[in-house]
């Protein structure tokens, strides 16, 4: 046997009582001399730094400082020689070697199941760990990017850490109990770690080790079950056995092997299932027909008066739907075919309660991720790439999804969000409740992203990024409306006439928002946004919709008409009204179009474009339009234009300060009388004003630069562009 001396101060490290090594062995083996060695860890308490181990074992073994004046505690392979006297420092240098004792056959077979149960385990308790710890992470950064919702963060890193912190103090406990099977423990003696090898018929067979890991820690590894998890051999018969025997049990945690690939048809789960596959994927058959979803509770759909007491839970599995092997698609021919569904029974209130973690979505010929009704569903670091009809779709009422973490993308189709209720949940409701935060679409999908809010639902988007385009349709008076705010994101559109709309809004709130308008082939306009408050079912009586600090903006040049085009499709009345506070628009041909409705614009918002403003009121539509606080860009020729022979438009100006000098251009082709001005603007002069200077009546030009005992302000008295009457208001005394 082997001799150990620790001496940390030869490492030049000051000493603390508290100071210990731990050592174990990386798997267990064959003992010199009978036997096996334990992983079982031992901890070392070092005396002014120092330890003598005797009789250790030979062979690998993992060695961690746990020592106040050393930083590293990552852990180090070392090898214990034959025989002899070695320093800890002399073991860890990697040049030190040790003869492997002659192991039978049949020992080595036992060996190497005890191996791979305690690898099992290990695995996944790491794979659980690193998704809280992940999870815990995250929230400990947006706590500290978004001082205003700190607690609520702060609060949730701090829960999830602690549960974090429990998976590893039950880690060791899941590998003790394990070991325990065979006589090993942390109280094996550290000479050899030894124990004696019990040779009764099953004492250590597969399924001996198998049924310990299951009775200690609820885990059920697929392989026990005959899962082969080549990618070759259909392992759907033997999952569910695993999926059975948990769900018979109670619940439990069917466990997939990391590096594995598991061909599947489809697993049926119900709520206490978790389903653990970090590094293990599950690949689609091909030539699966219509109807088969590869993870899904629609056989086992919860029926309850309450939510579900136990969650569904499915962690780090890649679902892989195999999509170049599954023929014709494109014209929705297996549209039903989802990788992972969910649903409850709309007959009772209760919601089936799921959480997916680190889930991959590859290349389906339908959804990635479908809700249907009654679900209510946690979604974190989800990544979808290449789903046909979108990587999260919900199309179910009397549901409830939170997203915290979403990236869409791919090479061939994308994966975009599509929000689309059309089948009620309990109650007959149609209301969907949506919170999506850092929710990114990598590239642009094939379908515009869809959000359908109805009976009042919530939507909130905050610190996303949309490549696809965004249609948001905020219910009806028929079927009520939505509650949409989305803040620090940005949105791309790809407008026709009528895309990229917001219908309905009811006190919808964009802020800090960037919005880009793309070009699209053969469109003749481009329009970021359009506000259209009829367009489903009966007109609402009244629509609103803020713009807060918002930046929109068309992408790139092209197509003969470009604008941002708001309030369009009003009904015939002044209570649809939209504001702009704040913010840039940024477009080559209109800034603002507004063909009915109540406007107000202002709060320092900039405008460069060169029509800022379009008033737009043909047929019978009014128009009425507060001009604030706006700034014009270098490009703007004209403040706003009115255009039409409809009812009269109302222009007011409320605190609009015009510099003379950039611009002060009106175009208007009613002439003055043709609409109604109220309020009036500041113009800011470098000369007295003349009748070429623009103004409508009631405006005050102010020279920039007072002279003493000339003339000041001026007042227009009669409205024009090239025979406006101006009156002296003020003089500056001599």
């Amino acid at each position: 046997m082997t001799t150990v001396k620790i001496d940390i101060k030869t490492m030049g490290a000051t000493t603390h009582p508290d100071d210990r090594v731990v050592m174990h062995a990386p798997e267990v083996r064959a003992r010199i001399g009978g036997g096996l060695v334990s992983t079982a860890p031992l901890e070392v308490p070092l005396v002014d730094g120092v330890a003598t181990l005797e009789n250790v074992e030979p062979g690998p073994m993992l060695i961690r400082f746990e020592c106040l004046g050393i930083a590293d505690t990552m852990e180090k392979l070392g090898i214990v020689p034959d025989s002899g006297v070695w320093t800890l420092d002399e073991i860890i240098s990697g040049k030190l070697t040790w003869t492997p004792p002659v192991v039978s056959e049949g020992l080595q077979k036992i060996i190497d199941q005890m191996n791979l149960a305690l690898d099992s385990v290990g695995s996944a308790v790491e794979g659980e760990m690193g998704g809280l710890i992940r999870s815990a992470e995250s929230a400990a950064q947006t706590s500290a990017m978004y001082s205003e919702t700190s607690a609520i963060f702060s609060n949730s890193a701090n829960v999830r850490a602690t549960i974090a912190e429990t998976a590893a103090s039950n880690a060791v406990a899941r590998v003790d109990a394990l070991e325990a099977v065979s006589g090993l423990g942390p109280s094996t003696p550290v000479d050899g770690q030894t124990a004696s090898l019990v040779l009764q018929s099953d004492s250590l067979t597969r399924s001996a080790l198998d049924g310990a890991v299951t009775a200690h820690t609820g885990m059920y590894p697929v392989e026990s079950y005959g899962a082969v998890g080549d990618g070759v051999a259909d392992d759907t018969v033997a999952i569910q056995a695993a999926i059975d025997a948990a769900t018979s049990a109670g619940g439990g945690t069917i466990f997939f092997r990391p590096g594995a690939m598991y061909l599947v048809k489809t697993l049926n789960v119900s709520e206490g299932i978790t389903l653990s596959g970090y590094g293990s994927k599950l690949l689609r058959p091909a030539n699966t027909p219509n109807w088969v979803r590869t993870i899904t509770n629609q056989n086992r759909a919860y029926v309850g008066p309450k939510d579900s007491e136990k969650m569904i839970i499915i962690r780090g599995l890649t679902v892989d739907g195999n999509l170049a092997n599954q023929g014709a698609y494109e014209n929705y021919e297996l549209q039903q075919s989802m990788l992972l569904q969910f649903q409850g029974d709309p007959t009772q209130p209760g919601r089936v309660r799921v959480l997916l973690e680190d889930v991959t979505t590859n290349n389906c010929v339908s959804d990635g991720v479908h809700v249907w009704r009654n679900v209510d569903i946690t979604i974190r670091n989800h990544r979808a790439n290449d789903c046909f009809r979108g990587g999260l779709v919900a199309s179910g009422g009397h549901s409830i999804i939170r997203v915290e973490g979403y990236r869409g993308g791919g090479t061939i189709r994308g994966a975009h969000i599509d929000i689309e209720i059309d089948s009620a949940g309990y109650g007959g409701s149609l209301r969907t409740d949506i919170y999506l935060t850092d929710a990114v679409e990598l590239t642009r999908a094939k379908f515009t992203d869809n959000f359908d809010g109805k009976a009042g639902a919530i939507i909130r988007l905050d610190r996303c990024v949309l490549l696809s385009g965004v249609v948001w349709v905020l219910g009806s008076e028929e079927k009520g409306f939505a509650d949409l705010q989305v803040k620090n994101s940005t949105l791309h559109t790809y407008a026709t006439l009528y895309g990229n709309s917001i219908i309905n809004p009811q006190g919808a709130i964009f802020e800090n928002v960037k919005l880009y308008g793309h070009h699209v082939d053969g469109a003749t306009e481009r329009r970021v946004i359009n506000i259209r408050p009829n367009n489903l079912g009966k007109s609402p009586t009244k629509s609103s919709i803020k713009f807060i600090n918002c930046d929109l903006m068309v992408a790139e040049p092209g197509g003969s008409s470009q604008w941002i085009g708001y309030a369009r499709e009003a009904a015939d009345n002044l209570s649809h009204t939209m504001e702009i506070i704040g913010g840039n628009i940024t477009t080559a041909f209109r800034g603002v179009q507004l063909p009915s409705g109540h406007a107000v614009i202002g709060g320092g918002v900039k405008i460069d474009a060169p029509t800022p403003i379009f008033v737009n009121n043909d047929g019978a539509r009014p128009q009425y339009t507060v001009l604030g606080d706006i700034k014009f860009g270098a490009t703007a020729t004209q403040e706003f234009f009115t255009y039409g022979s409809g009812a009269q438009s109302t222009i007011e100006h409320s605190g609009t300060v015009v510099d003379v000098a950039v611009n002060n251009s009106i175009g208007t082709q009613t002439g003055w009388g043709g609409q109604i001005y109220r309020g009036r603007r500041t113009l800011l002069v470098d000369a007295p004003p003349t009748a070429t200077t623009t103004g409508i009546r009631g405006d005050i030009a102010r020279l920039k630069t007072p002279v003493a005992g000339a003339a000041y302000e001026w007042i227009c008295t009669t409205s024009g562009s090239t025979n406006a009457a101006w009156k002296v208001l003020t003089t500056i005394p001599t």
